[in-house]
C-alpha cells in the first residue's frame, strides 16, 4: 500500500513562505496601526489647544488686547511642537478670525504635520491633523443677588463659614468679568434687600429710571467697586429672596434706560445670578396701599388707607419663623424697616452690607404708622387680611404658584415641601403657613416678571424689551434650600418637580447649580460665569 503521509518538512516549508510572503502585509498592518494611535494622540492635544486659544481669546475680547495675538500666544504655549510626546509634530500654522459685532466671535483653526514612521513603507511620510474651534463673547450686564441671611453662618463642615467660603468665589467671579466694558452690580438681601454695588447713590432709587444700576467700574481697585463691597458682606437675620429680585430687576432696567438714552439701543446680554443657601423667609409688604388696605379699624393707625398727600405708604417686611431657620413655620413676627428706604445719615450701602439686621428695627420714618397699637407694631393684630401683593404689585396669590413646585434638599425639619395642600388664602394673617406661602408667590410672581420683562410697557420711550436670563446657585450644605424653587425661578429646560410642570418654553430658559460643598460653589460659580460668557466650543 502506498504512504500517503504528507511530509512534516513539506508543512514547515509552506508556513515559513506563508510567514514571508505576509510579513510586510503584517508590518503594515501594525504600523498603521501605531501611527494612527501617534496621530490620534497628536489630534486630541490640538484640540485642546484650540479649544484654550478661542476660550482665552474670547475672554478678552471686550479689552484693548489683540485677540489674534492673544489667541496665537495660547496656541504656542499649549501645543508644544518639537517637545517630548508630540512624535516631531512640526508646521503648526493657526488661522484666527475675528469678528466684532454685537456678538463678538473669535475663530481659531489650525493644522499640524506629524512626521509617520511605520508608514513610510507605503510611502506616505507625513500626516496632517486638524483642529478649530469658535468663542462668542456679548458685552455683559449682570447683577449678582447674594443671600447673607444667618444661615451663611453656618459651618462649611472645613473648618469656616459658608459665607466666608462664598466671598472670595463671589469676588473671583466678578473678576472674570471686564471692568471698563461689562456692567455688573449687586444685591445682598437678609430680612430684605439693598443695593451693595453700585454704593451712590444712596438710597438708591427704586425706579427704572432712576440714576445707578450696574456699571462698568465695578472692579477699579476702589474701596467703594463691587469687589470690595462683597468683601464687606456679613450674614444674619432672615431670607428676602424676593425682595432681592425685585431689586435686581430695578437695577438692570435702570442701566438698560441708560444705554438706551445714549445709544438708541441695549446690545448687552442681561443676566440676574441668584446665590442662596436657604428658602424665602419674609415678605415685603404694602399694608395700607389704596383699594386694598389690610389695615383694620380697630389697629388706631392713622393712615389705613394712604390717602394722604404726599403718600404715607406703610411698608416693610413681615418675617415667617421656624425653631431652627426653615420650614415648617411656626410663628410671624411684626412689620420691619426696609433697608432700601432706610435715609438715615449714617447708614450707607457699605454700612449695610457689615450690618445685615441693620433693618430689624420698627419701620422708619414713622408716620405711616402713627397711632398704630403695639411696640415694633405687630400685624398679626391689625391685619385684616395678607395683601393680595407685595410692595411692588407682585401678586402674593391666588395668582402665583411658586409654592406647589417647592421641593426642599437636606431640610432639618425633614419637610420635603412647604404646600400641604391647603391652598393659599389670603384671608389668615395670623397664620404663619400661609404667609408661607405668599413668601413663595412673591418669588414666583417676581422671577416671572423678570423674564418676560413684564414692567416695558411702563417704561416710556423705551423700544427694546430686554431678554433677561435668571441662574440660580443653591447651596444645599445648610439644609432646606428649595431645588424646584430654584430650577423655576430660572425656568430650566425640562422642569418638572412634584408632577408640577415647572418649565414655561416662551420665556428665556435659565440654569440652576446646586452644590453642597465648598468646591461644588466654586465649581457652580464658575459654571455660571461660563455659561453668561457663552466662551463655550
Amino acid at each position: 500500500m502506498a504512504n500517503t503521509k504528507r511530509s512534516d518538512r513539506g508543512q514547515s516549508g509552506h508556513v515559513l513562505l506563508f510567514i514571508t510572503l505576509a510579513l510586510p502585509f503584517l508590518c503594515g498592518i501594525v504600523g498603521l496601526a501605531i501611527d494612527a494611535t501617534m496621530c490620534y494622540i497628536v489630534q486630541t492635544e490640538l484640540s485642546a489647544a484650540v479649544d484654550g486659544a478661542a476660550l482665552g481669546a474670547g475672554r478678552l475680547m471686550t479689552t484693548s488686547a489683540n485677540p489674534t495675538d492673544v489667541a496665537t500666544q495660547f496656541l504656542n504655549a499649549n501645543f508644544r511642537v518639537g517637545q517630548a510626546g508630540f512624535w516631531g509634530t512640526n508646521n503648526l500654522t493657526p488661522t484666527i478670525t475675528v469678528q466684532t459685532s454685537i456678538a463678538k466671535t473669535v475663530t481659531v483653526n489650525a493644522t499640524a504635520d506629524i512626521p509617520l514612521l511605520f508608514m513610510r513603507i507605503l510611502g506616505k511620510s507625513k500626516a496632517t491633523v486638524a483642529s478649530t474651534a469658535t468663542a462668542t463673547r456679548r458685552d455683559a450686564r449682570i447683577e449678582f443677588v447674594i443671600d447673607r441671611s444667618g444661615s451663611m453662618n453656618n459651618s462649611d463642615g472645613a473648618g469656616s463659614t459658608v459665607i466666608q467660603d462664598l466671598i472670595p468665589y463671589a469676588q473671583g467671579f466678578t473678576q472674570q468679568f471686564t471692568n471698563g466694558y461689562d456692567e455688573m452690580g449687586l444685591v445682598a438681601f437678609s430680612g430684605s434687600a439693598v443695593v451693595g454695588y453700585p454704593t451712590t447713590p444712596w438710597p438708591a432709587p427704586l425706579s427704572p429710571l432712576g440714576s445707578g444700576g450696574p456699571d462698568t467700574n465695578f472692579n477699579s481697585g476702589a474701596t467703594t467697586d463691587m469687589v470690595h463691597q462683597i468683601g464687606l458682606i456679613q450674614a444674619g437675620n432672615g431670607t428676602a429672596m424676593g425682595d432681592g429680585l425685585a431689586l435686581a430687576y430695578i437695577e438692570l432696567q435702570k442701566a438698560h434706560m441708560r444705554d438706551m438714552a445714549l445709544n438708541g439701543k441695549d446690545t448687552r446680554t442681561n443676566a440676574i445670578v441668584l446665590f442662596t443657601d436657604g428658602v424665602p423667609s419674609s415678605v415685603v409688604t404694602y399694608l395700607n396701599r389704596n383699594a386694598a388696605s389690610v389695615i383694620t379699624n380697630g389697629s388706631g393707625c392713622t393712615y389705613k388707607t394712604d390717602t394722604a398727600t404726599p403718600a404715607n405708604p406703610m411698608y416693610g417686611y413681615v418675617v415667617q419663623a421656624s425653631n431652627n431657620g426653615s420650614p415648617p413655620y411656626s410663628s410671624t413676627w411684626g412689620l420691619f424697616q426696609l433697608a432700601s428706604l432706610d435715609t438715615a445719615g449714617t447708614h450707607t450701602s457699605a454700612w449695610y452690607m457689615a450690618n445685615p439686621s441693620g433693618d430689624f428695627v420698627s419701620p422708619s420714618p414713622s408716620t405711616p404708622e402713627a397711632s398704630c397699637s403695639g411696640g415694633g407694631w405687630n400685624p398679626l393684630s391689625n391685619l385684616s387680611a395678607i395683601p393680595a401683593t407685595d410692595k411692588y404689585g407682585y401678586s402674593l396669590g391666588p395668582n402665583g404658584n411658586g409654592y406647589k413646585v417647592s421641593a426642599f434638599v437636606n431640610n432639618p425639619n425633614s419637610a420635603t415641601s412647604i404646600y400641604t395642600g391647603t391652598a393659599f388664602s389670603t384671608a389668615s394673617p395670623t397664620s404663619a403657613y400661609q404667609w408661607g406661602l405668599a413668601a413663595w408667590d412673591e418669588v414666583d410672581q417676581v422671577a416671572e416678571a423678570i423674564r418676560t420683562d413684564a414692567n416695558y410697557v411702563n417704561r416710556t420711550g423705551d423700544t427694546s424689551p430686554m431678554t433677561i436670563t435668571i441662574y440660580t446657585i443653591g447651596y444645599t450644605g445648610n439644609g432646606g434650600t428649595d431645588y424646584g424653587l430654584l430650577q423655576k425661578i430660572a425656568n430650566v429646560n425640562g422642569c418638572n418637580v412634584n408632577g408640577y410642570a415647572c418649565y414655561n418654553n416662551t420665556q428665556q430658559a435659565g440654569l440652576y447649580v446646586q452644590a453642597a460643598n465648598p468646591t461644588a460653589l466654586a465649581n457652580a460659580i464658575n459654571t455660571i460665569a461660563t455659561a453668561i460668557l457663552r466662551l463655550a466650543r
